[in-house]
């Protein structure tokens, strides 16, 4: 992740607490809150359910939306998504329903998200500071038709010890010359301009179509992705639903592997088409070239791994654009599927008590 990015995420925290006022729309409901528990009258009410309602709007109008996964990934970190945006409306909604009947704990509990909005507010300004004359110059020095590719290797999709860097390292030197090839780019070995620690991150210079074909790649293999999460959330509802059809579940399982198995070909004659290599003759080998890349890739994102293009403008294309929102729409259905997928706790206890007995 580039500096220039970090600081664009800082500002925009800063720039919506500042414009919203945040900090000053929570000490208006929470002297709400206290003239309720004391004196509990319609106005005390009326003003609660006020303050609730600015809050609430100031929350939604801050919430990013079309960040690309290093973003993304910086505003958690930082734990902004927790009091910006809809993350703090959802802990708002929590307080409330665990105090309904308690004005008193709820302003304790807003109490709590003013002093950790304070205190985010407080190191987002000090590095911005501290930062940004360092920024000035910061941006990845890029030539006119090259970008750097970031890839986040995490989940089941991380590096652990050197053989998985240095397997992970000839997949994707692999994958990108298939996507030369593909869009018929002259192929060079890709510079690593960046290397983060945590959750490794690592940026390879590109050429910026070849990036881009494997963008389309990715955006490609998750929209299939996301056809296979809706068929294992069908079968894990059906199993759940205890039919007399148990074959169902087991069905829809079948049926989202296949879909799996078919992803790579069906992905790479997309590509090959869009790239207009339909008309010529003698493409075999490239065919099978670039469908072996697409299933690595596949099997990157669907192991947890994340792909974005630097846009060191903020300026993205359709095709980045896509990806940001296939990614979105993904973590939503592997959450769902994840909740589908845990025991009944009510299960396990009547299993636990079958099992004793």
């Amino acid at each position: 992740m580039q500096l220039r990015q970090l600081i664009n995420v800082l500002k925009y925290v800063n720039q919506n607490f500042e414009t919203n006022n945040m900090s000053e729309l929570y000490r208006e409901l929470v002297t709400a809150l206290n003239q309720a528990r004391e004196n509990p009258t319609q106005e005390s009410t009326d003003d609660i359910v006020r303050f609730r309602a600015a809050i609430r709007t100031s929350h939604n109008s801050a919430e990013p939306r079309k960040w690309n996964y290093a973003q993304r990934k910086l505003y958690d970190k930082f734990g902004a998504a927790q009091l910006l945006g809809m993350g703090a409306n959802e802990e708002i909604e929590r307080i409330f329903e665990s105090h309904s009947a308690d004005p008193g704990g709820a302003a304790k509990s807003i109490g709590g998200m003013i002093q950790r909005t304070d205190q985010l507010i407080q190191r987002v300004r000090s590095l911005l500071e501290g930062l940004g004359p360092l920024a000035d110059d910061e941006d990845l020095e890029v030539d006119e038709d090259k970008t750097s590719l970031q890839l986040f290797f995490e989940d089941n999709a991380s590096i652990e010890t050197i053989a998985d860097l240095e397997k992970s390292s000839e997949g994707w030197t692999e994958n990108l010359r298939a996507f030369a090839r593909l869009t018929r780019v002259p192929a060079e070995d890709a510079k690593i301009v960046t290397i983060e620690q945590g959750s490794l991150i690592i940026g390879l210079m590109t050429a910026i179509v070849v990036a881009l074909a494997v963008a389309k790649a990715a955006s490609a293999s998750l929209g299939v992705y996301e056809k296979y999460l809706n068929i294992k959330k069908l079968g894990l509802e059906a199993a759940n639903l205890r039919l007399q059809n148990q074959q169902i579940s087991s069905q829809l399982e079948a049926e989202a592997e296949t879909l799996l198995d078919t992803t790579a070909e069906d992905v790479a004659t997309q590509l090959l088409q869009e790239y207009g290599w339909d008309k010529d003759e003698n493409t075999g080998e490239l065919q099978t070239t670039v469908q072996m890349s697409v299933k690595r890739i596949f099997e990157f994102v669907r192991d947890g791994g994340k792909i974005d293009v630097y846009e060191p403008e903020e300026t993205g294309t359709e095709v980045q654009e896509q990806l940001k929102e296939a990614f979105s729409r993904i973590r939503s259905l592997e959450g769902t599927v994840e909740q589908l997928a845990l025991p009944d706790p009510q299960e396990d206890s009547d299993q636990r008590a079958n099992e004793d007995a």
